[in-house]
């Protein structure tokens, strides 16, 4: 059996508190465990410094193992700067989570991340980005799941339930989305918000803005298939992120894998998953009056549901973790 070690921010044996990141490496240690005699470092809740040393410590010491490593930009420029300063080779693949890729990266770093044989962006927009600024080691890998199951989905007209599933930022468009319900007025509908409570947006704060059909659900667990049935059971997923981090957002998968139209911001990788009047409504960021023509499109029936939830379902499929990597580890 081949061997692998994978450094990375894991989360292991917990439920992901994080954010997408831990959910998708906990997703490649299990796939990574079925395949390889896999050894694993996982960085959570542990300093730069404690993790930079143990990585390269662990590097060195199983040096005839293929290397994969799954970290922020920043970190890997740091852990490749000192291995060149060490003249240290490996085989070593980088997956880089998040769509801030650009904001750390110039072509002034393409010496240093050379270092990895491969780094693998989230967005095809990332990619061709690096490629101009001269990087030649960069590929594109989205985001994916375990899919192993689909929910039942029923499409109905009228009495439309909109829900939003993620983390509460205001940077997700919390706000907006707030902004674009509470202007639908007398229409046959709800918004329902599933996320962490946060110090700004808990279960007080959306009581007490008095809004009518609206409800917050506190978190889903979409690692279980109850999670999935109950995400099934609404219409329509409404995703109004402008967040800067956002990478390839694993909730568009779910969205997907449970046959829910998408009406989603343009912004970072969402277009790549989500295309405008076949699987999802496209509107601009940050801007609660497109929003809210949106969801009054498909409550008064302006949008075919039926054909948007089709192809949600038929486009989920591209988006199992076996499909994804594969094609990636299948000659390493």
């Amino acid at each position: 059996m081949k061997k692998l070690l994978f450094l990375a921010n894991i989360q292991h044996g917990e439920s992901p508190t994080g954010g997408g990141v831990q959910t998708r490496n906990q997703y490649m240690l299990r796939w990574f465990q079925q395949r390889y005699d896999t050894k694993f470092y996982d960085t959570w809740q542990k300093s730069a410094f404690t993790s930079l040393i143990s990585s390269i410590l662990l590097t060195l010491f199983y040096h005839n193992r293929l290397i994969v490593v799954s970290y922020g930009i920043r970190g890997a420029k740091a852990l490749a700067s000192v291995f060149k300063f060490f003249h240290i080779d490996r085989n070593i693949l980088l997956f880089v989570p998040g769509g801030d890729v650009l904001k750390y990266v110039s072509g002034r770093d393409i010496k240093t991340l050379s270092f990895y044989n491969m780094i693998f962006v989230q967005g095809n927009y990332l990619k061709e980005a690096l490629n101009q600024c001269g990087f030649t080691n960069i590929y594109y890998c989205p985001n994916f799941k375990k899919i192993d199951y689909y929910p039942i989905h029923k499409v109905k007209t009228g009495n439309i339930r909109f829900v939003y599933v993620g983390r509460l930022l205001k940077e997700k468009g919390i706000d907006v989305m707030l902004e674009a319900f509470k202007k639908i007025e007398n229409a046959d509908c709800s918004l329902t918000i599933y996320g962490k409570e946060t110090e700004r947006y808990n279960r007080d704060y959306f009581s007490s803005l008095d809004c009518t059909n609206l409800f917050f659900k506190g978190y889903l667990d979409l690692k279980q298939k109850e999670g999935y049935d109950e995400l099934a059971s609404y219409d329509v997923l409404v995703f109004p992120t402008y967040y800067e981090g956002e990478g390839f957002p694993g909730t568009l998968v779910d969205a997907l894998i449970c046959g829910l139209p998408v009406i989603a911001t343009d912004f970072n990788a969402n277009t790549e998953i989500i295309s405008d009047k076949q699987s999802g409504i496209i509107v601009p960021a940050n801007d609660p009056e497109i929003l809210n023509n949106a969801m009054l499109a498909v409550i008064n029936g302006e949008e075919d549901l039926h054909d948007m939830s089709d192809c949600s379902r038929r486009e989920a499929a591209k988006y199992d973790i076996d499909s994804v990597l594969d094609p990636i580890f299948c000659n390493l």
